[in-house]
């Protein structure tokens, strides 16, 4: 071979190594978006093992794509699909209620970071598994999880020196840190520079003790069951340390107080995910058998298998079911009709009942770097900020910065504290529901502003 062609073989080798990004998975177009994408996005399959395969879209940072973070994105469910961190929360657009119209968002994240919105496990969303065999576990996700990562950077080598942050909300809060993990302790490769959760599971005896305690003091539940609690579940002290309402295993008189509780809650009408709303009395979903493609209109109706209670998805159910949109995003055409929480993942899923995830805190805080960030809206009551505080307590790191208010320009956003150094920070936003991003949106922008430039969020923002 002369030199002239080795050479072309080389520039060949080296042009498909810097370019990377597979040509057939880019967005040329959104339905409903009139004009030029602002920015390059790539959408299809990570391949998460040899039968599964985990749908992904790419949003390439607006500004400088070669240098900003590549940020992870996972919503939780579990079963609930990550699209809806796009459509909603931060992604460069929201869909608007007619299910067909998309607007610019002045708080996408795509602005400081390139974001990759991944559909985990498989069947969320439009992941699928050849053999159709859906039944799951922590475990098995967050190895699906890292392979399908690892598999992104394989398809996008240009990236695979830049920051890396994962991020999710939710279940996701068993996803992310163990994806921080597995990073630190085997993608040595990789710059994993932190990652963040909002009101994401971290302890399920936090979750469900804290939960009494939030009602009471919000005025859901008063003082006589208060008292009946502290005498029953309680030991005689209503505290943290003396109450246990999550092992209630043959406990009939606690277990039936904490039943009024619940009862309270769910048949009282209150919106699990922000209390301060009005919960709409149906949950608005779609029959899995009804498809645009056949021109049948879909009317909403009531689902309890696959409905999220006091979440009305219908905008985003309309958007991804639309066959223009399943081509603009290659989803082929064997794939089953997307849903925002498909029914069967979450009966499969084994989860733990007593749920801790410190391990993996400490393997990435420990063992790195990487800063940590624990976000809860504090209207949230379905996973409230009160656990969520108790938890980043328990890992026992030094308090570098007392509880203090945190600015979002004159006003607070919210109050953070600060430990190890302000390795960790757990932070409340203020007026925040259980999708933080969605409810508060300049809020938790500015908050991300700050942490992925690596400064604390008690820090004067430079945009306000």
């Amino acid at each position: 071979m002369t030199m002239l062609k080795w050479g072309a073989v080389f520039l060949y080798l080296v042009s498909a190594v810097v370019q990377g990004a597979p040509a057939g998975d880019l967005v040329t177009k959104l339905p409903g978006w009139n004009g030029n994408i602002n920015t390059t996005q790539y959408a299809g399959y990570l391949d998460a093992s040899r039968t599964t395969h985990l749908f992904y879209w790419f949003v390439e940072s607006q500004k400088t794509p070669a240098s900003a973070p590549v940020l992870i994105w996972f919503n939780g469910g579990p079963g609930c699909s990550s699209i809806a961190g796009y459509l909603t929360e931060h992604g460069p657009y929201y869909v608007q209620g007619d299910g067909a119209t998309l607007v610019e968002n002045p708080f996408s994240w795509n602005k400081l970071a390139n974001v990759l919105y991944l559909d985990t496990p498989g069947l969320t969303g439009y992941s699928y598994d050849d053999n159709k065999n859906y039944t799951t576990n922590n475990d098995m996700a967050a190895a699906l999880n890292y392979a399908a990562v690892m598999d992104f950077f394989k398809k996008f080598p240009e990236y695979s020196s830049n920051d890396v942050y994962v991020a999710g909300e939710s279940y996701a809060g068993v996803y992310v840190p163990r994806l921080a993990a597995d990073l630190v302790l085997k993608a040595k490769n990789l710059n994993l520079k932190g990652f963040v959760v909002t009101n994401s599971v971290t302890n399920y005896r936090y979750k469900g003790d804290s939960r009494v305690f939030y009602a009471y003091y919000h005025g859901i539940i008063g003082t006589k069951l208060k008292d009946d609690l502290t005498k029953t579940c309680c030991n005689g002290s209503f505290t943290q340390e003396s109450c246990d309402f999550w092992n209630v295993r043959g406990r009939l008189e606690c277990r039936k107080l904490l039943g009024m509780i619940n009862n309270a809650i769910v048949r009282g009408g209150l919106h699990l995910y922000d209390m301060f709303s009005e919960c709409p009395d149906i949950v608005l979903q779609l029959d899995d058998d009804v498809s645009l493609d056949k021109g049948t209109t879909m009317a909403p109706k009531e689902n309890a298998r696959h409905g999220v209670r006091c979440v009305n998805g219908e905008a985003m159910i309309l958007y991804m079911r639309r066959p223009e949109v399943r081509k603009a995003l290659h989803v082929p055409d064997s794939a089953r009709i997307w849903n925002l929480c498909h029914g069967e993942v979450y009966p499969t899923y084994d989860m733990p009942w007593q749920l801790d995830m410190s391990p993996y805190y400490k393997t990435v805080l420990d063992n790195s770097d990487a800063r940590v960030f624990v976000v809860a809206g504090d209207t949230d009551l379905a996973v409230n900020f009160l656990g969520m505080e108790w938890f980043v307590d328990s890992l026992n790191y030094q308090l570098s910065k007392p509880t203090q208010p945190w600015y979002s320009g004159l006003r607070a956003g919210g109050i953070a504290t600060e430990f190890k150094d302000g390795q960790l920070t757990f932070t409340t936003i203020k007026g925040g529901d259980h999708m933080v991003a969605f409810s508060k949106p300049r809020e938790t922008f500015l908050m991300m502003t700050n942490f992925l430039s690596g400064k604390s969020i008690l820090e004067k923002h430079a945009t306000s």
